[in-house]
């Protein structure tokens, strides 16, 4: 590894682990003072510590548990992520895992109340931390990782199937949420962790730009380059239709072709490079139907 791109690294892992202990520190405070349920794995590991802890009368223990529980579960998926991912997306996840689980663990059972959480009702602390925790996740998909959990298989998924990763992770916390509801019966704290589960999958997909795609319009007298580069470096097809400059009667091109969001400035950077007379428009799509190239998380 090169020192600028351990350099990076490191940076990387310092948001991953900041991102990680914040989210816990709320998590702790809201989530489980409130006695919500959480999401993905760690509403699993939340409905195992809690049945654990109940069922042979240890409570004061349920946070301990939870770090065991949470640890356990995400170990087989973070094998899978390893595998079919990448390995720096698995070490940075790692750093978020251990970090969020540790901090949750230490965390004292009594600082929401001590710090006023108390007092704010179920609906706003439901959203708040929904909002918290969708920014976590996005900060930590924008680093190169994830939150770890289901969210491994979410980017897996997201990779394979261009679909939005809070559209998958909205669908494995339901799943979570219905086992939650057949195990406690609780249907308040169902109804607020849906809000907050909701409200998490909203802000991910808006501020994770990997899930956006954006229609390229670029009218160019240079088409076999500008094609040449788009397909080389970003992977996706184009169309090409003729076009005439209505002022100087000069043949041009319009050239069409779909990337990711994230594609966007380093493409209209490079086009620019190869014609810089080039006019450049873009447009967000909402669906593509029919093959589309999502570049691996490196």
């Amino acid at each position: 590894m090169s020192k600028n791109k351990y350099l990076s690294f490191i940076n990387k892992a310092i948001i991953m682990f900041l991102s990680a202990a914040v989210y816990a520190f709320f998590f702790k405070v809201i989530v489980e003072g409130r006695g919500f349920l959480a999401m993905g794995a760690s509403g699993a590991a939340v409905i195992a510590s809690r049945a654990l802890g109940i069922s042979i009368n240890k409570e004061t223990l349920i946070s301990v548990f939870y770090m065991i529980f949470y640890l356990l579960i995400n170990i087989p998926i973070i094998i899978f992520g390893y595998q079919r991912i990448s390995k720096k997306f698995i070490w940075l996840t790692l750093i978020y895992v251990v970090t969020f689980s540790v901090t949750v663990a230490v965390v004292p059972e009594d600082l929401g109340a001590k710090l006023g959480f108390n007092l704010i009702d179920n609906a706003t602390s439901a959203v708040l931390i929904g909002l918290i925790s969708g920014v976590s996740c996005a900060i930590a998909f924008s680093m190169g990782g994830c939150a770890g959990g289901l969210d491994i298989v979410s980017a897996y998924l997201n990779i394979k199937k261009g679909k939005s990763v809070g559209n998958y992770n909205l669908v494995f916390n339901t799943l979570v949420l219905f086992v939650g509801l057949c195990v406690f019966r609780d249907v308040a704290s169902i109804v607020y962790t849906l809000i907050y589960a909701f409200v998490s999958s909203v802000v991910l997909d808006r501020y994770y730009n990997r899930n956006k795609k954006v229609l390229l319009e670029i009218i160019t007298t240079k088409k076999d380059e500008v094609c040449s580069y788009l397909m080389v470096n970003a992977h996706h097809g184009c169309t090409i239709f003729p076009a005439k400059g209505a002022y100087t009667n000069e043949e041009k091109f319009v050239i069409h072709t779909v990337i990711s969001s994230f594609q966007l400035r380093s493409m209209t950077k490079a086009i620019k490079t190869i014609d810089e007379k080039s006019f450049i428009v873009n447009i967000d799509v909402n669906h593509v139907h029919g093959e589309f190239y999502m570049p691996p998380i490196n």
